[in-house]
């Protein structure tokens, strides 16, 4: 039996202003606010530019300077959730904790945004009560990673194209070596662009070495009321954009 390939789900607000000052007095302000919730905290390594335009992928746009030099990363062990922040951006994420061919514990998209809307908006009125500014978002983002299994539960190999629909059903699976076939498409009235990766073979979560495939969406926010319904639209994209990738009969839900 086949089970939901999704292994880790991101969403991402960057915003304009305020720049957060992290230094360590604000840190540990920062992390009371969610400490009752994650009670793991460690640093790691700032993320780069959110790309949202053909300009910028093609390089005659500039890209937004990255002004932080770690990100701050709050997880919660329990239930496999996690925040992360830097001056710029927050995320919130969750990550699978069984293998591909067990049940999932994926809480679905819609628990994750509320989730994340709730825990936005204690960074929000952290930063106005330490600042007096409010939050402006700039930027939204989606990243979906999706894991299949090279072999199936007789040990058997499992023929690619049984998974994905853009490959040639002549061609065996490889099982050694490595591909990578990737391709963007413009969202949101071209202000945004969806990145498709389809790559392997890879290590998941779980250790267990998978075909992966990710989608993302990454867009300008035009109007700051407009963030959560815009990442509504941009999830639905990804989805229907999954469906003509994946072949359905590959997965259950």
């Amino acid at each position: 039996m086949a089970f939901a390939p999704a292994s880790e789900v991101a969403i991402t607000i960057q915003f304009y202003t305020p720049s957060l000052a992290l230094n360590a007095i604000e840190l540990a302000d920062l992390y009371s606010q969610f400490s009752a919730t994650f009670t793991e905290y460690d640093e790691v390594a700032p993320a780069g530019p959110m790309v949202f335009s053909v300009a910028q992928v093609e390089g005659s746009e500039p890209l937004a300077p990255q002004p932080s030099p770690f990100r701050a990363r709050l997880r919660a062990p329990e239930t496999y959730r996690s925040i992360m922040i830097q001056s710029d951006r927050m995320t919130y994420s969750w990550l699978r904790s069984s293998q591909l061919d067990e049940p999932d514990n994926y809480p679905g998209f819609d628990v994750l945004l509320d989730e994340f809307r709730s825990h936005w908006q204690t960074l929000s009125d952290w930063v106005q009560s330490r600042s007096g500014l409010s939050i402006e978002p700039r930027v939204g983002e989606i990243v979906y990673v999706n894991g299949f299994l090279f072999k199936n539960e007789q040990d058997e190999a499992i023929r690619l194209s049984s998974v994905y629909s853009f490959l040639d059903p002549l061609y065996p699976p490889r099982l050694t070596g490595s591909f990578q076939y990737s391709w963007i498409e413009p969202l949101l009235d071209n202000n945004g662009l969806l990145n498709v990766t389809v790559a392997g073979p890879a290590v998941a979560v779980t250790g267990i070495p998978v075909s992966v495939l990710t989608l993302s969406g990454t867009f300008l926010i035009s109007e700051s009321a407009s963030v959560w319904t815009d990442l509504l639209t941009v999830r639905q994209r990804i989805n229907e954009t999954f469906s003509v990738v994946v072949r359905q009969e590959s997965i259950t839900s």
